[in-house]
């Protein structure tokens, strides 16, 4: 016999026991009833329309009986099907639970991983603060040496934290110097405009000829080009095919190799056109250029 739950009283009802006690009363009082009318009608003839009557009684209590037995029977079933309810949602509520406590420690494991971090900024903000006090000590020694630069020891100490003011002083001119180089260069670029790029050094000896192919977020484009040439969208999936196996039919005999100009912006766009040509089978080679670099007038060098 299986042992009941705590908490069945709670979530699940049982009508068995008054049920049967009334069934059990019914059944009783009809026979008792019966009993009765059989022996009026036998005993006396003038009550047999009265045991008609009991019978046809009789007939409609058995088939209300029947009824009540029907209705025991769907109670049972909503009962049962009431039970295997319950049985799921417990199921899903102790999924929720794995779930939740998953979480949680993932939750942790992100809480300590924080708190690691918080440690370091810490210890980086005292590093700081360890390296400002440290210049603060070297300025109040640079003071005492200039106080006390009567003695011989000291003014040996003064000197030669004098040639090392000197020589940092002699690098920040030449830093300036540079600086000012720089600007000069820069002002002279700008006045000069975009100027050919070279961003292909080939081998002398190399037995083969580049065909560049800028890789752009927008999609390819053949290299050199015009400038205001609009580059193949990757969704074009004709106009894209068409170019880059027109480049690996180049490739096919060995003498020449497809060189994708990859720009900072294209890295998803390059890996979809180097499977492309990996399926082609196709011989290439991938050369990384600056986002400003001007490809419509690419050079290239040989050495």
């Amino acid at each position: 016999m299986r042992r009941r739950r705590h908490g069945d009283d709670l979530t699940e009802g049982s009508v068995f026991p008054f049920i049967s006690v009334l069934l059990c009363t019914m059944g009783a009082m009809v026979l008792v009833w019966v009993s009765f009318s059989l022996w009026a009608s036998f005993s006396d003839p003038k009550h047999r329309a009265a045991a008609d009557a009991l019978e046809k009684q009789q007939a409609q209590l058995a088939s209300e009986l029947a009824q009540r037995r029907a209705a025991l029977a769907s109670l049972a079933e909503l009962v049962a099907e009431h039970r295997e309810r319950y049985g799921q949602l417990d199921a899903l509520l102790a999924a929720r639970r794995q779930e939740l406590a998953k979480a949680q420690a993932e939750a942790e494991a992100i809480g300590a991983s924080l708190q690691a971090t918080r440690g370091r900024m810490d210890a980086a903000q005292r590093a700081e603060a360890d390296l400002a006090l440290l210049r603060h000590r070297l300025q109040l020694v640079q003071r005492l040496l200039e106080q006390e630069a009567q003695s011989a020891r000291r003014a040996a100490e003064l000197a030669g934290w004098q040639r090392q003011l000197a020589a940092l002083s002699e690098r920040e001119r030449q830093l300036a110097a540079l600086r000012a180089d720089l600007e000069r260069r820069r002002q002279r670029l700008a006045e000069l405009g975009p100027q050919p790029v070279v961003v292909l050094r080939i081998p002398a000896a190399a037995r083969w000829r580049p065909l560049p192919i800028e890789v752009a977020a927008q999609g390819l484009r053949a290299v050199p080009a015009e400038a205001t040439a609009a580059p193949v969208p990757l969704a074009a999936a004709g106009a894209r095919d068409g170019l880059l196996r027109q480049a690996a039919l180049a490739t096919a005999d060995g003498s020449a190799c497809v060189i994708l100009l990859v720009r900072p912006d294209a890295i998803a766009t390059h890996r979809q056109a180097a499977a492309l040509l990996r399926d082609l089978r196709a011989r290439f080679a991938v050369e990384p250029v600056e986002a400003d670099w001007d490809l419509s007038r690419l050079q290239v060098v040989e050495e």
